[in-house]
């Protein structure tokens, strides 16, 4: 077998290759961790040196000397027990010179001293020790709700745009996993102790701090606080204008991830700077432009509107609230508030506009990629935005979600059940997130999986039309059609007869024979049809359901002229029906979707 080693003829191999009980044997296990100390990492099962999230060169005799300290940091190792367990016996070496080089290259690695240890301390006549204090690496985060100490509560936009933003400048920087906006959240003004929530959220590391305005300042102050011990490990409070926040938030993000798992930004790879100053005025119409965004309301989705366009008229070179922009047209085309051929044209402008300003966005190469899935139906173009949008930033919850459903509609459910359980783990407490996972699941036809999900999120938010409405969808899906029609009437009931709830009402009453209950339903939409805007698709579907297929095809047909979001579904099991018949096969070519996906 070819060493392992080949520059070191004297590194003892025979004990890594033997697997003997050995601190060095006992590193090329799989599951040896990665140690942290001061600034460094040591990855004990790549052999890597890592400083601030670098990797500092370091060769292999000294590496193994570091690692047989760092098995049992405080004890001493004689010259004798490194020579045993990091030189090979029977290899003529001059060991004493060799040692002494390879502590000496160790501690050049280190910045370390031999007079003033930080690292490795020598002890005479006996050897040398790890003096330094040690411990696992963090691998996950949550950033919780910062307070808004303002006195203000018309403040609150600030703590929370502070935090959104905190996240995400977080989340393209670190290596670590950090938890989605949806699940933090639900610890606002908490008093619960960190252990408890570290053990909810699935974190071993919180964020937390407080945010107050006063006079055009703005101070921010953040602490990094370990699960198990309650204890921080960081803290720091920065305080500048309101037009420095977009520098200050990267600042404080760097700061962080060279306390976790740093990870160079393609802007920083590529020698760019960021964080340029932004007019105050602007900074503080994105941000209420994101709080309203936030709650996915009609109404506050207008209200975003309108401080993103202002946003943009006090500072055109900024380009986040373009993004904003982008984001608030594409919600209100997936939740069917608003014409696709309305919106989904002017989300495609801004987010072109938006990464013209700045092609390191993360967000915007989502909103791209989404305009592309939903509604241009150019699966391969979206496939390379989301891609590229997890690239920069490998925490978004919206992109592996939104990637999860262009996967499925083509016809990969194994991918689509990957990345959507992506997206749950960053985001474990959102009902929303849970019962996604079951509706990719019930596309992918694994029902009783489908179901288990949809039940969690419940458990969660027992009042959450969406999931109410996806567990109709999958006990329909299995045939239990009383069953669905019980939670879709919940649904629709929670939801206020708000779209999609309230057709999909009247499809179910179709699938059980209820005619009355059915037509019933299609007046209330056609009279809703004149004051808003009611998607054809859902009109078609209580068509298809009650089997009149030629007004069926009718709606779907005005359905693809208006583009709606949904025909990216006609995979889903509902539409079995109907998958022999050439108006769907070709209304399927049309929109490039696989006729038959395989859901295995």
């Amino acid at each position: 077998m070819a060493s392992l080693f080949p520059e070191h003829p004297g590194l003892r191999r025979s004990a890594i290759l033997s697997g003997e009980s050995s601190a060095m044997g006992n590193c090329r296990e799989s599951s040896l961790p990665t140690v942290c100390f001061g600034c460094f990492e040591a990855d004990l099962n790549s052999r890597r040196l890592l400083k601030n999230g670098l990797r500092i060169p370091l060769q292999e005799q000294p590496f193994e000397i570091l690692a047989t300290l760092l098995s049992q940091p405080g004890r001493v190792f004689s010259r004798e027990e490194l020579r045993e367990k990091v030189w090979e016996p029977g290899i003529a070496v001059d060991f004493e010179r060799g040692l002494n080089k390879a502590v000496n290259r160790l501690r050049e690695a280190l910045g370390d001293s031999p007079d003033h240890p930080l690292f490795i301390e020598t002890v005479p006549k006996h050897g040398y020790r790890f003096i330094a204090a040690v411990q696992q690496p963090i691998r996950s985060i949550a950033v919780l709700p910062l307070d808004n100490v303002s006195c203000d509560a018309g403040q609150d936009y600030w703590a929370d745009g502070l935090t959104d933003e905190l996240i995400a400048h977080l989340s393209r920087r670190v290596n670590n996993r950090v938890i989605s906006r949806t699940s933090v959240m639900r610890f606002r003004n908490t008093q619960a102790p960190p252990a408890e929530i570290g053990r909810q959220l699935g974190v071993d590391t919180l964020i937390d701090g407080s945010v107050s305005v006063s006079a055009g300042r703005v101070r921010v102050r953040v602490s990094l606080v370990d699960v198990a011990t309650g204890r921080s490990i960081w803290a720091e409070t920065y305080e500048r204008e309101t037009g420095d926040m977009v520098a200050v938030q990267g600042q404080i993000a760097k700061e962080l991830a060279r306390r976790l798992h740093p990870r160079l930004t393609p802007l920083e790879k590529g020698g760019g700077a960021s964080g340029a100053r932004v007019l105050p005025a602007a900074y503080e119409a994105y941000l209420k432009g994101r709080f309203f965004w936030n709650q996915r309301t009609e109404g506050s989705l207008a209200k975003s509107l309108d401080y993103f366009n202002r946003a943009i008229d006090i500072d055109p070179c900024y380009a986040a609230p373009l993004g904003g922009l982008a984001d608030a047209y594409i919600v209100l085309g997936i939740l069917g508030l608003r014409v696709p051929k309305e919106v989904f044209p002017r989300a495609l402008a801004a987010a072109e506009s938006a990464l013209a300003l700045d092609p390191y966005l993360p967000g915007v190469h989502e909103s791209l990629a989404a305009v592309l899935f939903h509604y241009d139906w150019r699966w391969r173009d979206a496939e390379h935005e989301f891609q590229l949008a997890l690239e920069l930033n490998p925490n978004s919850r919206e992109a592996h979600q939104w990637y999860a459903g262009l996967l499925i509609s083509t016809g990969r459910p194994s991918e689509a059940i990957a990345e959507a359980m992506r997206a749950r783990d960053l985001d474990p407490l959102s009902p929303l997130q849970n019962a996604y996972v079951g509706l990719v699941h019930m596309k992918a036809r694994r029902q009783q999986e489908a179901i288990k999900w949809c039940r969690e999120a419940l458990e969660l938010d027992a009042n959450h039309a969406f999931s109410r409405l996806i567990l109709a969808r999958v006990l329909d899906a299995q045939g239990d059609l009383h069953e669905a029609l019980r939670e879709s009437e919940k649904a629709a009931e929670l939801a206020g007869e708000g779209m999609p709830y309230a057709a999909y009402l009247g499809y179910v009453h179709a699938r059980l024979g209820n005619r009355v209950q059915a037509f019933g339903v299609l007046k209330r939409l056609q009279e809703l049809g004149a004051r808003r805007h009611i998607c054809a698709y859902d009109i078609g579907l209580i068509y298809m359901a009650l089997e009149e297929k030629e007004l069926a095809f009718e709606w779907f047909e005005r359905a693809f002229r208006e583009r709606a979001v949904r025909l990216c579904e006609l995979g889903d099991p509902a539409f079995d029906q109907l998958r022999s018949e050439p108006k769907f096969q070709d209304l399927a070519r049309r929109i490039a979707l696989p006729l038959h996906a395989d859901n295995s």
